[in-house]
């Protein structure tokens, strides 16, 4: 995904199904978050912020989960996503 410099370049072989895979990823997030924003009554938890809060917190953590979940089902491992300087 670098040329012989080490710059990457996004034409370079490999790169499209990296955003494929990462668009995945993304996608399933987002159903997840769709979904879950979905089972509450959010304007019924306006009095209650401590519970819209938790709820809140609830669908950030599934869609954290799904995310790297999905990424790692897909073969991406945290190396991939470190910058390395020369």
């Amino acid at each position: 995904l670098a040329d012989k410099d080490g710059k990457f370049d996004h034409k370079l072989p490999g790169w499209g199904k990296f955003y494929l895979r990462l668009a995945i990823a993304v996608s399933l997030m987002a159903a997840v978050a769709l979904f879950g924003a979905g089972r509450f009554d959010w304007l019924a938890l306006r009095g209650t912020p401590l519970l819209r809060f938790g709820a809140l917190m609830l669908i950030i953590g599934a869609c954290g989960l799904t995310y790297f979940a999905a990424l790692a089902a897909m073969g991406f491992r945290l190396n991939d996503f470190k910058r390395t300087a020369r």
